[in-house]
């Protein structure tokens, strides 16, 4: 769901006139690449950080929004994330785009978001309703430097919709 939400968050603002970056920033299963039917030999994020490329080069520009190509490593580490190429590439990002958007691996199984959020203005945590275990939210949220983002916001997704609530304020079957 966090994919799907980076990429639908990125096509609805870029639809309301932002120039918008999206970036596939899961060094492990990147899948923006795949869902926007990319040529995944195309160069990718790792590819920079490792200097290999310009980041220009990763991008695909003939979509609804900007996205910098993911593309899946073998052997990879999320330290290359703290590399000083990534602070580069954002600050570079920023100075060319209205927002950026960032999708990483999940937070309560690897440290990518934790570094990510040192160098982010906020931060959009995705939760699966009745399919998430809560303590997996809870070492993702305890994962994440909150303190280093200006803000953190959260999407519960796939929730049910023959949910109904009568002691809530609600709309039809949905209920807030």
């Amino acid at each position: 769901g966090k994919s799907i939400t980076s990429a639908n968050l990125a096509i609805l603002l870029s639809q309301r006139g932002y120039k918008v970056m999206l970036i596939d920033a899961d060094l492990y299963h990147p899948t923006l690449t795949k869902m926007f039917d990319i040529d995944t030999n195309k160069a990718g994020l790792v590819d920079y950080l490792n200097g290999k490329v310009s980041w220009e080069e990763c991008v695909c520009e003939n979509l609804p929004m900007d996205l910098l190509a993911g593309k899946e490593k073998k052997a990879v580490s999320s330290a290359v994330l703290l590399n000083e190429r990534m602070e580069i590439l954002l600050k570079e990002l920023k100075e060319k785009y209205d927002i950026i958007i960032i999708d990483t691996a999940p937070a309560a199984y690897m440290a990518d978001a934790s570094y990510i959020s040192k160098q982010v203005d906020a931060m959009l945590y995705v939760v699966r309703h009745d399919y998430t275990n809560r303590h997996l939210v809870e070492e993702g949220l305890n994962s994440i430097n909150q303190e280093c983002a200006e803000g953190i916001g959260y999407v519960l997704n796939a929730v049910d919709n023959k949910m109904r609530t009568y002691d809530k304020y609600g709309y039809r079957k949905y209920g807030y």
